[in-house]
């Protein structure tokens, strides 16, 4: 009883904590579709942020902010109100694009294309789960999720061609080359990253009309007996590898 206890506890406080999250990760996820910058909500300096030092930084960074809004804050509001990560989808899709960004600002090309491509299989995913689809393989899903995000063909391409680099280079050891990958690809990199950001953003989008976990909830309560089943296999153990010994 008294195990059974301590888990539900802990359960509501990972609970609460995606909550918590989900509203910085929409933030970042902003961020990082805006300027292409990746930040994190981990960290080790909540010192800066505790009273009552945390008030100079905010008087400081309060009066940085133009009163005029420029064609890049207007974007960032706009992905603000759009991202919803309450969804574990769009939570995890923020999380490997973002993961992405921060790999290929220190050097990690095939690596970073691994996380980008993970972004885009939970895209896949989602699809795949929403349409109700047999299994299918990735070949064969690129027709229909361009068909219902609304891709163009050369985002299509793109995405293919990410997928055959992280088959050959990044999830498995190379061929050849292994040495020369970013000198070879560094200007398809630089395109795929964009067809990358331009699926995120259409999926966005269809998360947001077909939308099925509420970002402004009216009332909490009601919003966790519809959804604490999927936050549980968000936020729980049960789903990872199980520990040897």
């Amino acid at each position: 009883m008294i195990l059974y206890q301590t888990k539900l506890i802990l359960f509501f406080y990972f609970a609460n904590q995606f909550v918590y999250r989900g509203y910085q990760i929409n933030l970042i996820g902003a961020i990082a579709l805006t300027y292409g910058r990746a930040c994190d909500f981990r960290g080790n300096e909540i010192n800066y942020y505790l009273l009552p030092v945390c008030n100079s930084y905010y008087h400081s960074f309060h009066n940085d902010i133009s009163v005029n809004k420029s064609k890049r804050n207007q974007r960032l509001a706009y992905y603000i109100e759009l991202l919803n990560s309450f969804d574990p989808f769009v939570n995890k899709v923020v999380h490997y694009y973002i993961r992405s960004i921060f790999l290929l600002e220190d050097g990690y090309d095939e690596e970073a294309l691994t996380a980008a491509d993970n972004a885009i299989d939970i895209i896949f995913q989602v699809i795949k789960q929403q349409k109700k689809l047999p299994s299918k393989s990735r070949e064969d899903m690129y027709t229909v999720v361009s068909t219902e995000i609304v891709l163009p063909h050369g985002t299509i391409k793109q995405l293919e061609r990410l997928y055959i680099l992280r088959c050959e280079f990044t999830a498995h050891p190379a061929h050849s080359k292994w040495w020369d990958f970013y000198e070879i690809y560094e200007d398809e990199i630089t395109s795929i990253m964009y067809a990358v950001k331009e699926t995120i953003i259409k999926y966005l989008i269809y998360e947001k009309n077909n939308r099925t976990i509420e970002k402004f909830p009216a009332c909490w309560s009601k919003w966790f007996i519809d959804n604490c089943d999927t936050i549980y296999d968000a936020v729980w153990f049960h789903k990872l590898p199980k520990i040897n010994g």
